[in-house]
């Protein structure tokens, strides 16, 4: 897989923004967090894109910008922040789990097998009404399970998740093991693709005369499909006040200046 370039979403932005008479901010203050809150605008609006009923209007401009028209499609451009992890069981009954470090938002199905079995995830109220018992049994339930900090962990906080697995009057089956799929924090990718935990880096060595020159093994890609590098570029210049017709952005992405910053990258 190809990855979202930080030479070519730069480069880009920089020549519309002269382009419609208006700066952007140096390197210096870009390499400031600036890409990595760009990536996380970008990510976030792919994954809410993929429930087009309460989205249509985030889905329908990614639609048009990537020609991606499906949630197969979509999911494709961040493919690379889709995880698995395995959850070990605790010693006591239920089940609270910590989250894997990484772990940014659960996926649109709930993404948890316990044993093998999908749960399905509920309330803390959904799941205290299921856990009632009548004339002193427990309720039949199938696998279920609680984020406590659902769906996007709060910056410094812990995450859990609380496991309830298949019981009913006079049994327990306590989970062996969990898997969860999830999105996780997006992060970066060298040059040659590899995971990395530095966030994207626009790397530039000064020269004698002054001018700041791409320096590729010092920059860091985002790590996000290549297709993704139409939607970074949309939203820098929307939060740089810029805000382009949908053909004049593709018209742009399937233009030569693109095809030659790419060709440079």
């Amino acid at each position: 897989m190809q990855y979202a370039s930080i030479y070519t979403v730069h480069e880009s932005v920089k020549w519309l923004s002269d382009k419609n008479n208006q700066g952007i901010m140096s390197i210096a203050q870009l390499n400031t967090g600036v890409w990595q809150n760009l990536q996380m605008r970008v990510a976030s609006n792919i994954i809410n894109s993929l429930d087009n009923t309460a989205y249509k209007t985030i889905t329908g401009r990614i639609n048009r910008l990537t020609g991606y028209d499906s949630v197969d499609k979509i999911k494709d451009l961040i493919l690379p922040l889709m995880k698995t992890a395995t959850l070990l069981p605790n010693a006591d009954g239920i089940k609270a789990k910590a989250l894997p470090n990484d772990f940014w938002m659960r996926c649109e199905d709930g993404g948890l097998l316990v044993d093998g079995v999908p749960a399905t995830i509920k309330s803390k109220s959904e799941v205290a009404k299921a856990l009632r018992t009548h004339d002193g049994q427990p309720t039949p339930l199938y696998p279920m399970a609680t984020f406590e900090l659902d769906p996007v962990r709060s910056s410094g906080s812990p995450a859990s998740i609380e496991i309830y697995p298949i019981s009913g009057p006079g049994t327990a089956s306590w989970p062996l093991t969990s898997t969860l799929t999830y999105w996780k924090i997006p992060q970066g990718r060298t040059l040659a693709g590899d995971a990395t935990t530095q966030t994207p880096v626009y790397g530039a060595t000064t020269g004698s005369d002054g001018v700041e020159a791409f320096n590729p093994t010092t920059s860091v890609n985002f790590d996000l499909n290549k297709a993704a590098e139409v939607l970074l570029i949309d939203e820098f210049l929307a939060m740089n006040g810029i805000n382009l017709r949908e053909e004049e952005l593709v018209r742009y992405a399937e233009g030569e200046k693109m095809k030659e910053i790419q060709r440079t990258a």
